[in-house]
């Protein structure tokens, strides 16, 4: 059931403006919001230095043509000040290459600047105008993202009218792009008690964060909740992080706010309810992605390394708390059937204890499998769990991310093989994803065979979404407790879930202790929730020694909704679906003669093993698409880059 809390939550502790931020503005300097409205220009959805605040309008330096325009709020009629300063939150393309963008004030004044990259920088005009811009977050690209201020002469303003402005983008032939945020710019308090509880003074406090923006010079500000003063907080231009505790409740009742900072004030109300007592698994892997960043044979030996820093991160981590310890989960059973076959006996051994103690889990699917695959060709990929069984190695568990389906006879597979869980990673992105929320739920064949299936959040929700591979608590704290509370308003009914992770915001990411050491900080400092390393295999036995009767049953195919790259490689997806036909039909024809007396070739095993091989290779999910379609990384769009980089596409 959602709750009536109507406050938009903003999260910018990193929008905290530096020394140099300090010294733009000062008692000279009166205020106005440099965004009132649209006049025209291209919308544009992406991130800014205040996570929640998306929608631009975005200009690129491709012909010199390339604008957008936006109107100012009014000057106010009686301006004291020695300077107007109008301010907005622009974001600005880099990474593309060096770029002219000219900003053009009522039809008239122009200032230029270029995207050089700069965190910082002031340009001056002969009239005595400035436009200056301080980076309050700079992003994966090395992008740059902040507030522009334009600061006019009190005396060449007109008063009581709004400025228009336009800005647009030289003609460079570059994708280099600059963003207007359509945001106004104005002070006030948003706040939001979480589902979480802290220890203070040896009491239990449930936390209440948020967030205070403020465009004003340094102020101290007072903090009060139902009439008392519980915090006084510095507050400096821009976006001012805060955090408290509030008394833990039972039961729902309503609460106070009341801000109070020079000449400013706000007064709100919310409804703080019990905390939900979550238990969040944070389940470690690499996705294995043959051909997307790098070719096959290197990222093979890449991810056989990765089983190696694996088993010395258990060793590092073997002293942390139980919930802290390093777990790995191996995607992908190609890594660990070629490490059975190619390393060392101790390094094996190394392996097979690991995964023993529940620390390193072993993943039955080969690949990633999209559509294209035959269901001989799926048979065949399950070979490499002969060679685990005689390790004594036995996987309860299938892993499949990335494509939003699976074949249904693997359901049948399965089964037969003792392999009872299957983790469904999402990818949304340009794709149909069943349910509006993690499910679970039994996924029987038609033989009437059972799976316990967990329709999971996005491979790398715990990246693109929490990022704790950066090791920042508050601003893990924040993302992670935002998505329990949205994910209890969607009605998931459970107190544990399942959150995958990699150790790096990549496909193909070698493992990394960070997660541990966010893990092991915030168990001591929270009551709850509770959070724990873990493989996926520990979640779904859990949750069906739990609620096993409770789950409920679809009969029905999974496909795929995303296989793109079908049509980009088409040659190639011909030559495949031919030569799998080929097999099926030769394999049942000396299958046939073998029974009629015939002898068959003495080799004729080792090549229909090589045929399956070679077509495993093809059918993974990304293959075609990924060297077929993707441009060269510093060639693609903005837009492009949005859309894999934020998703940790593919």
């Amino acid at each position: 059931m959602k709750r009536s809390v109507n406050f938009l939550f903003i999260l910018a502790l990193f929008l905290n403006v530096s020394a140099f931020g300090q010294k733009l503005i000062s008692s000279d300097d009166h205020l106005v919001n440099g965004f009132d409205h649209k006049i025209s220009g291209d919308d544009f959805s992406y991130h800014s230095s205040i996570p929640n605040i998306e929608k631009s309008l975005i200009i690129r330096a491709t012909d010199g043509k390339y604008s957008m325009e936006w109107q100012t709020e009014k000057v106010p009629a009686t301006i004291k000040e020695k300077y107007v300063t109008f301010v907005w939150l622009a974001g600005i393309g880099s990474s593309p290459g060096l770029s002219d963008m000219t900003l053009t004030i009522n039809n008239s004044g122009k200032i230029s600047f270029r995207t050089d990259s700069k965190k910082d920088w002031k340009i001056a005009n002969a009239d005595g105008s400035e436009l200056f811009f301080h980076s309050d977050m700079e992003d994966q690209h090395g992008d740059k993202f902040g507030f522009m201020f334009l600061r006019i002469p009190s005396e060449k303003v007109e008063k009581g009218k709004p400025l228009t402005l336009k800005m647009t983008g030289g003609n460079d032939k570059k994708t280099s792009w600059y963003m207007t945020f359509q945001m106004p710019v104005r002070s006030g308090l948003t706040v939001r008690p979480f589902p979480a509880i802290i220890k203070e003074n040896g009491k239990n406090m449930q936390l209440a964060s948020g967030n205070i923006l403020y465009f004003g010079l340094p102020e101290t500000a007072r903090i009060y909740v139902d009439g008392k003063l519980v915090k006084q907080q510095e507050l400096r231009f821009g976006a001012n992080y805060l955090r408290l505790g509030l008394p833990e409740v039972k039961q729902k009742r309503t609460i106070k706010f009341k801000l109070e900072a020079g000449t400013f004030s706000q007064e709100l109300k919310l409804e703080q309810f019990p905390v939900r007592k979550w238990q969040v698994n944070l389940v470690q892997h690499s996705h294995t992605d043959i051909g997307y960043t790098r070719s096959q044979t290197d990222i093979l030996a890449e991810h056989l390394r990765y089983i190696d820093y694996a088993l010395d991160y258990c060793d590092a981590t073997d002293n942390y708390p139980d919930a802290a310890k390093f777990c790995w989960t191996c995607e992908a059973a190609w890594a660990v059937d070629e490490f059975l076959k190619c390393r060392p006996a101790e390094q094996i051994q190394r392996l097979k204890k690991r995964v023993q103690e529940g620390r390193i889990e072993i993943a039955a699917m080969y690949f990633n499998f999209d559509e294209l695959p035959e269901e001989q060709v799926l048979a065949a990929s399950l070979q490499p769990l002969k060679l685990f069984r005689a390790n004594g190695l036995q996987p309860k568990m299938a892993m499949q991310n990335d494509v939003n389906g699976i074949a249904w006879c693997m359901n049948d597979f399965y089964h037969d093989l003792g392999v009872k869980y299957l983790n469904m990673g999402t990818h949304g992105h340009r794709a149909l994803i069943c349910f509006d929320k993690p499910t679970l739920f039994w996924w029987e064949s038609p033989s009437g065979n059972r799976m316990l299936a967990f329709r999971a959040e996005h491979y790398m929700t715990g990246n693109t979404v929490f990022e704790i591979d950066k090791g920042d608590i508050p601003n893990f704290e924040t993302k992670l407790l935002n998505y329990l509370t949205t994910l209890g308003e969607k009605g998931y009914e459970y107190d544990v879930i399942s959150i995958q992770h990699s150790g790096y915001l990549t496909d193909n990411s070698p493992p990394s202790t960070i997660a541990s050491d966010v893990i092991r900080k915030w168990n001591e400092m929270y009551e709850w929730p509770k959070l724990k390393t873990s493989t996926a295999t520990a979640f779904f036995e859990e949750m069906e020694g739990k609620y096993a009767a409770s789950f409920p049953v679809f009969r029905g195919a999974w496909p795929d909704w995303w296989t793109d790259g079908f049509g980009a490689s088409a040659r190639e997806v011909a030559a495949v679906r031919k030569a799998q036909s080929d097999l099926t039909a030769n394999s049942g024809g000396m299958a046939m003669a073998e029974i009629q007396g015939s002898v068959l070739p003495k080799n004729i095993g080792e090549r229909i093993d090589l045929v399956n091989n070679a077509l495993l290779f093809y059918t993974e999910h990304t293959v075609g698409y990924s060297e077929s379609v993707r441009e060269p990384y510093h060639e693609q769009t903005m837009e492009q880059r949005a859309i894999k980089e934020s998703y940790a596409w593919e």
